[in-house]
């Protein structure tokens, strides 16, 4: 099968309740992260855009490109229905800016087991064994479906994968670290204590 074009897409949030300011902003590698992620991914796809709310635009610095959200669907399934919305004939390669340890080896790798049959690529932890939907490949054949769950009342990405699961392709990571998000203060100072630690 013809695999499409691939964007990058960061989830790049706006202030969150939990960690008390934008984790987008926080640095991890030397720059706010939502701008690290999007130079990370950006040898890999053919644009890279950093999602925001409308009142978040002017904040994005002026050499990177964003999509506004729609104010359709929840936070998260809103970037990503928006993105696949303005772009239906490419993939988004959705990637959440609370994601400190993010390799290009990870990016590599999920991209090489990319199945263009299915409606999405996905990490899948091997601890609980769920879908990890802020670094998946979502193909362009995965709206529609994303689509009629919103009318069903479901707006949770990784509800999303889980119910198409037979139309999804599971990938396990090569370091489970790379998943891990961080949403409380209390989580950013352990993985800044492993960032240290390397």
């Amino acid at each position: 099968m013809v695999k499409s074009k691939l964007n990058g897409l960061i989830l790049s949030g706006g202030k969150s309740s939990r960690m008390g300011h934008d984790k987008g902003l926080i640095d991890w590698w030397g720059k706010p992260h939502k701008y690290f992620l999007a130079d990370l991914v950006s040898p890999y796809c053919d644009d890279v855009y950093l999602s925001c709310r409308s009142d978040e635009k002017h904040s994005v610095r002026g050499d990177y490109n964003y999509i506004v959200d729609t104010n359709e669907f929840s936070d998260s399934y809103g970037a990503i229905v928006s993105a696949l919305s303005q772009y239906k004939d490419t993939a988004q390669l959705v990637i959440a800016c609370d994601m400190p340890f993010i390799t290009r080896e990870a990016i590599e790798y999920l991209i090489r087991m990319r199945d263009a049959s299915k409606i999405a690529t996905t990490y899948q932890s091997p601890d609980s064994g769920l879908p990890e939907p802020m670094f998946t490949i979502w193909e362009p054949s995965s709206l529609e479906a994303l689509r009629k769950l919103a009318k069903q009342g479901i707006d949770c990405p990784r509800k999303a994968l889980i119910i198409s699961k037979q139309h999804v392709k599971h990938v396990k990571p090569l370091d489970k670290q790379i998943i891990t998000n961080v949403n409380t203060p209390e989580e950013a100072l352990k993985a800044r204590e492993k960032i240290n630690a390397r």
